[in-house]
């Protein structure tokens, strides 16, 4: 009784065929990869617009203080989903750092 896979097992090197299709498939994951950078920066680009009108008419500086803590939290998570993982660790030292100097 076969398995179906006969002729797999039997022709065990790729062909012209496999090869194209593993290089597309790559393409592809190289793609959404981009794409996904993409929208952390226009999101990063949008809470920078957003912080450069909202902060001026704040009169004391307790409140953009508590929103850029809030905003690095949203950040931190938005990049770990989109997977890029250079401004993770940016905002991670970033974080060491302060949790350093406040210990001293």
């Amino acid at each position: 009784m076969t398995d179906g896979f006969d002729k797999l097992k039997a022709n065990e090197l790729p062909s012209h065929k496999d090869d194209k299709i593993q290089a597309l498939e790559k393409k592809v994951v190289e793609l959404e990869d981009r794409l996904l950078e993409e929208r952390f920066y226009w999101a990063l680009g949008v809470v920078i617009l957003i912080d450069i009108f909202s902060f001026p008419p704040m009169k004391s500086w307790g409140g953009p203080v508590a929103i850029v803590f809030l905003e690095l939290f949203g950040l931190v998570v938005l990049a770990q989903k989109c997977g890029v993982d250079i401004i993770v660790q940016i905002i991670d030292k970033i974080i060491d750092g302060w949790s350093q100097n406040n210990s001293k």
